[in-house]
């Protein structure tokens, strides 16, 4: 497969959920079946899009432990220089310490850090927030929270927030891993009704 999703899809098939007035649309579903996920659609219709990954599987260890990375594609190709600020909290189930992870220039958005290696027991889920991707004048706003199960045996929980300064209208996000390639799992994406 492709691992590819285009706006073709069948756009606000069905209500999900209400949220303050508005209401959670389904815009696409994509299998996390390669080594980077293309999932598009983002336009002017919505000011917040949610990307779901749901029971993410990834194929191969990557040091320890197996990060998932986000990028913004902007005039058809992922923004991929260092222009990525980001700052995230990372814990543990085993310890009572409260850590971070950061960057002031990079390549992606970590939304996974400490993540899964297994590709049968362990697993990966959560949500990536994208605000006003149609916007070529201010920052794109990335919002995410992740719980898996991490390489040590313990389950790691990451919260953070980042931005990209938009120079061309975000029409999509990248998935892609430290190393090797997502082996199950899906991404669906949503949009946020403005009213």
């Amino acid at each position: 497969m492709s691992g590819s999703v285009g706006d073709n899809t069948a756009r606000a098939s069905g209500v999900i959920a209400s949220a303050g007035g508005g209401a959670w649309n389904f815009i696409s579903s994509t299998a996390l079946d390669a080594a980077t996920i293309t999932v598009t659609g983002l336009d002017s219709t919505y000011d917040k899009y949610q990307f779901v990954l749901s029971n993410v599987h990834v194929d191969t260890e990557h040091s320890g432990s197996q990060h998932v990375y986000a990028r913004a594609i902007q005039g058809g190709s992922p923004v991929a220089g260092g222009s990525y600020e980001y700052g995230a909290t990372d814990i543990q189930s085993n310890g009572s310490s409260l850590n971070a992870y950061y960057d002031t220039g990079t390549s992606s958005f970590k939304i996974s850090h400490n993540g899964t290696s297994l590709p049968t027991d362990e697993v990966l889920d959560l949500t990536l927030d994208i605000y006003h991707p149609a916007s070529t004048t201010t920052w794109l706003t990335a919002y995410w929270e992740k719980v898996g199960y991490t390489h040590d045996n313990r389950i790691n929980i990451n919260v953070g927030g980042g931005q990209l300064k938009e120079t061309a209208a975000t029409t999509g996000i990248q998935f892609l891993l430290a190393a090797g390639a997502f082996d199950g799992g899906n991404v669906r994406l949503y949009g946020l009704a403005n009213s």
